[in-house]
């Protein structure tokens, strides 16, 4: 299903970045690939308890202008907390109603998303973003069902969405910078938060 999502949207963005040249009459560095590093704020939250942490991770994407003023695209993006979360035991523990406990703890994130945005100056995008998101997260229970007995459980993926939005600045036409906001909701009813800063590079 992923994969189906992240063709569609990079089909849209070729589509775009082919349009005919006569329609493209504001000189704009927005188009092309791209491939940036990220770096900023996360925030995940499970069981009702957020944790924070500084974290990393990575954009490859490729933009098409669409008239004067728009511009459209697809990407994939990889994003890591680098702290973790503190032990196994967690930092966002919740009793059941059993008598147990159960904590999750949260890794890196994937996303396939499309990029709606509007040149509010030639080398300055206003955006949105949206997709596919999924994570990979592992799941400790300690004393569930009063037996003592814990382990963990659980470790694998869950799938959600992501939505944001952010402001690119073209430092050149080969070179940008960013900064963006984006929040996760996963179908376990995890979700996460961050806000980066973007430095990358452009391919026309």
């Amino acid at each position: 299903m992923r994969k189906i999502i992240f063709a569609a949207a990079v089909a849209t963005a070729a589509i775009a970045a082919q349009a005919p040249a006569q329609v493209i009459n504001t000189p704009t560095t927005f188009r092309g690939f791209r491939i940036e590093g990220d770096i900023g704020w996360d925030r995940a939250r499970a069981n009702g308890v957020g944790q924070n942490n500084m974290g990393y991770g990575g954009t490859a994407g490729i933009d098409g202008q669409i008239g004067k003023y728009f511009v459209v695209g697809a990407e994939g993006t990889y994003w890591n907390p680098s702290k973790m979360w503190g032990d196994n035991n967690g930092n966002n523990m919740a009793t059941t109603g059993n008598g147990g406990s159960v904590s999750t703890k949260a890794f890196q994130e994937w996303d396939a998303s499309i990029r709606m945005g509007f040149l509010a100056q030639p080398d300055i995008l206003l955006y949105a973003v949206g997709g596919y998101a999924t994570t990979r997260e592992r799941t400790l229970y300690t004393g569930v069902g009063g037996t003592g007995v814990g382990g963990y459980r659980n470790v694998g993926w869950s799938d959600g969405y992501s939505v944001g939005g952010g402001v690119e600045y073209s430092i050149s036409k080969m070179f940008f910078m960013n900064a963006q906001y984006r929040y996760s909701q996963f179908s376990n009813h995890t979700s996460r938060q961050r806000a980066t800063l973007g430095f990358g590079v452009r391919f026309r």
